[in-house]
């Protein structure tokens, strides 16, 4: 299993390979991958649609309607 960190990248776009690797591209690379972890913040849902607008098998879910995901600000209080 190779793994691979880019650190400071920014996401131009994602795509599903033949064999259902996501692929995501950032800054002249391809990076395939099996799994995503998404650390981008107040722009994780930007990625998100990326990946889920690129995945064609979601069209037999939910009647073949996709569905942008939102992003809502909420107010935290961490305090014990």
């Amino acid at each position: 299993m190779r793994r691979t960190l880019a650190l400071n990248s920014s996401v131009v776009g994602a795509s599903i390979g033949q064999n259902g690797d996501i692929i995501i591209e950032s800054e002249g690379m391809h990076l395939m991958c099996d799994i995503v972890v998404n650390c981008a913040g107040l722009h994780a849902h930007a990625i998100a649609n990326m990946i889920s607008m690129a995945d064609t098998k979601q069209d037999s879910v939910c009647g073949g309607t996709r569905i942008a995901l939102r992003q809502y600000y909420v107010k935290g209080n961490y305090t014990d």
